[in-house]
């Protein structure tokens, strides 16, 4: 996914020269996403800080910290770590670090929280079955180019493996929760998978993925090792929309009490 890089600019109102300096916890929250930012330190050669995202929406959150950054006139202060996806209705906590110098003698700085993404999925792209005994490897599914890397057919289970290349031009979102297999009795199977989480690729990357079935019900008639299976992709391969959300920026303000109860 993204690369995130913390950008800081130094140069604030000082305070009086402390081992650490702590800061008050700030908040901001608009109808997409609410950011809570607490245990604010800096150390002479670092801040540091929690923040906890909360996706108030249905949809999938993006948060990239490549653009986010603290405005600290006189020095740049940066960091880097990895954007990450928010599920829906869910929340992330992360500890962010930023790497300067006197960052422990300022009382005041202003963080600009920004690179939020709300992702619009779009219609789930409608794949082929794959046959098992394999008749051909390979597929493609719109922008996806699925693989069958191998897999292992027995009476009491089944598993088998994919891998796929995304080339479109939004994000790529795989379900594997939501592989199925159609057996001779003419029902339809779910994977014994219950990983939910999707796997997500922007243009260029690869994955892999697999799904498992146990020993079926039917005897003889559902043997997987004996019978044909035709596996299904309804809901597995997705596109997403990136759209921007606003963020805010946040004054951060040296918590006199705290400071002095802890140096």
């Amino acid at each position: 996914m993204f690369t995130l890089g913390l950008t800081t600019t130094l140069n604030a109102q000082k305070a009086p020269k402390y081992d650490k300096i702590y800061y008050k916890p700030v908040h901001f929250e608009n109808e997409v996403v609410k950011v809570e930012i607490d245990n604010i330190v800096s150390l002479p050669k670092e801040t540091k800080f929690r923040m906890s995202i909360t996706n108030k929406t249905g949809d999938y959150l993006i948060y990239n910290s490549e653009e986010s950054s603290f405005t600290i006139p006189d020095q740049n202060v940066s960091a880097k770590d990895k954007s990450f996806i928010i599920e829906p209705n869910g929340s992330k906590t992360k500890v962010y670090r930023a790497f300067g110098e006197n960052l422990n003698t300022i009382e005041s700085f202003t963080y600009v929280c920004e690179g939020f993404y709300q992702v619009k999925m779009q219609n789930p792209l409608e794949a082929e079955n794959f046959r098992l005994p394999v008749a051909k490897n390979n597929f493609t599914v719109g922008p996806y180019s699925v693989s069958h890397v191998g897999h292992k057919k027995a009476t009491g289970k089944t598993d088998i493996k994919f891998t796929a290349n995304y080339q479109g031009d939004n994000l790529g979102f795989i379900f594997p929760v939501n592989i199925a297999v159609i057996m001779p009795d003419g029902n339809s199977y779910a994977t014994a998978n219950s990983k939910v989480n999707p796997i997500i690729l922007k243009k260029g990357e690869s994955d892999s993925f697999s799904a498992y079935w146990n020993r079926m019900p039917g005897g003889s008639k559902n043997d997987m090792q004996l019978r044909e299976m035709n596996i299904t992709f309804l809901g597995v391969f997705v596109e997403g929309t990136p759209v921007k959300v606003a963020g805010k920026s946040i004054s951060i303000e040296w918590d006199e009490a705290m400071t002095d109860g802890k140096n």
